[in-house]
């Protein structure tokens, strides 16, 4: 009987917690829609910018554009093929393209985008003052375009 009682308790308590399972994995499953590609993100400079400023502090530093950089080539890659097509990247340079696609297969993938020279710190924070401003972040985004 006694066992009977434990297993009623382990059931009761297996039947409580499943609803913050549920609501765990939704959740969970929320922010890799964040990141996987959003059909309706904002790609513009600013758009870009404040995704990346976690803080919301209207600069980016380091850590953010290290943690953050790669949500953006999830958010570009629409097809979700791991792989960013001239079509997707948008109106980036065929030179800077070409940069960033080391093994020349026309696709950048997100080995190539985050190791490549144009998403570095050091090529955006043209001050060098360890931070990136909305300013130039926007002057970068010329440049690449050129």
């Amino acid at each position: 009987m006694a066992m009977y009682a434990r297993m009623a308790g382990f059931l009761a308590l297996a039947f409580l917690l499943s609803p913050m399972a549920v609501t765990s994995a939704r959740a969970e499953a929320g922010s890799m829609t964040d990141l996987v590609g959003n059909p309706t993100a904002d790609l513009s400079p600013e758009g870009v910018f404040e995704r990346i400023d976690q803080s919301g502090d209207g600069k980016i530093n380091r850590a953010e554009l290290t943690t953050r950089k790669m949500n953006v080539f999830f958010v570009r890659d629409q097809n979700q093929d791991t792989h960013l097509s001239p079509e997707e990247f948008g109106s980036l340079s065929k030179p800077v393209f070409d940069a960033l696609d080391k093994d020349g297969d026309g696709r950048i993938s997100g080995f190539e985008f985050n190791q490549g020279e144009v998403t570095k710190f050091e090529t955006i924070d043209a001050n060098g003052d360890d931070t990136i401003s909305l300013e130039e972040f926007q002057s970068f985004r010329i440049q690449i375009k050129e």
